[in-house]
């Protein structure tokens, strides 16, 4: 199971990989996208972070840096997945 945190372009690609060129089931959260939008598309939504993470082998990230996004993957959110799932980490970071 591959999830998404964020669904833009690139999170939209990486469904379509995921589920077209491996059959993987792919899960996504983003409070701005629509359950319609996403069902489009074969991705389930989920309505929050804390459902998402305990069902991922494959957690990818896909976030812009904001007040709101940052630090959204801490501790306790990494204790929140299974076992051996992997984390791919593809978010935009801040300006120096």
């Amino acid at each position: 199971m591959v999830g998404l945190v964020g669904f833009g372009n690139i999170a939209r690609r990486v469904a379509h990989m995921c589920s077209q060129g491996f059959g993987a089931s792919v899960l996504a959260f983003d409070p701005f996208v629509s359950n319609t939008e996403m069902e489009e598309v074969g991705v389930e939504k989920v309505e929050a972070l804390h459902d998402l993470l305990p069902r991922c082998d494959i957690l990818s990230m896909h976030v812009p840096l904001t007040a709101r996004t940052h630090h959204v993957i801490g501790d306790d959110e990494l204790r929140r997945l299974k076992a051996g799932a992997v984390v791919v980490n593809t978010s935009r970071g801040g300006d120096r």
